[in-house]
C-alpha cells in the first residue's frame, strides 16, 4: 500500500531522483554530487507518497533469483538497488510522487492535486493493467 508522509534524502534535481548517501561523493570544493551522474545533490525533505518496498525485498530477491528479470543482465542491478535501499535512511521506502510544481508533466496523484506520480510508477501501473486485460497471470 502507498503511504503519505515526509521523505528525506539527497535529491538530484538534474536526475529528478533521490540518491542514497552511499551513492554520493563529496568533491574537493565541498559540493556533494551523485556518484552515477556527477550532478549536484541537495538535502531535501518533502511531503509525498511512498511505497514500502523494504517489506517486499525478500520476495523480490526470490523473484530475481528465479530468473524473472529480463534481460538477465539487469538482475544484479535490481539486487544492488535492494541492498542500497536496506541501508538507506528511508528505511526501505521508495518515494513515488513529486510536487506538482516541480514535475508538472506527471500523472496527478488521486486526492492530492499538489503531487504527481513519478514516471516509473505510472509506467508500472500501465504495464500491470495491460497484462491483466490481456489475460496474463500476475502470480
Amino acid at each position: 500500500s502507498v503511504h503519505e508522509g515526509a521523505y528525506s534524502g539527497w535529491y538530484c534535481a538534474s536526475d529528478e531522483s533521490f540518491v542514497p548517501e552511499t551513492q554520493t561523493l563529496v568533491l574537493d570544493d565541498g559540493r556533494r554530487v551523485s556518484a552515477e551522474s556527477g550532478h549536484d545533490v541537495e538535502r531535501l525533505t518533502e511531503s509525498n507518497c511512498t511505497f514500502p518496498l523494504g517489506r517486499f525485498s525478500a520476495r523480490v530477491e526470490e523473484w530475481v533469483h528465479a530468473g524473472h528479470v529480463l534481460p538477465s543482465t539487469r538482475a544484479n542491478e535490481v539486487l544492488r538497488g535492494l541492498e542500497t535501499m536496506r541501508h538507506s535512511e528511508s528505511a526501505g521506502a521508495l518515494s513515488i510522487s513529486r510536487p506538482q510544481a516541480r514535475v508538472s508533466w506527471g500523472v496527478p496523484v488521486p486526492d492530492r492535486p499538489d503531487e504527481t506520480m513519478y514516471v516509473w510508477v505510472d509506467a508500472l501501473s500501465n504495464y500491470l493493467t495491460a497484462m491483466r486485460r490481456s489475460g496474463v497471470s500476475l502470480s
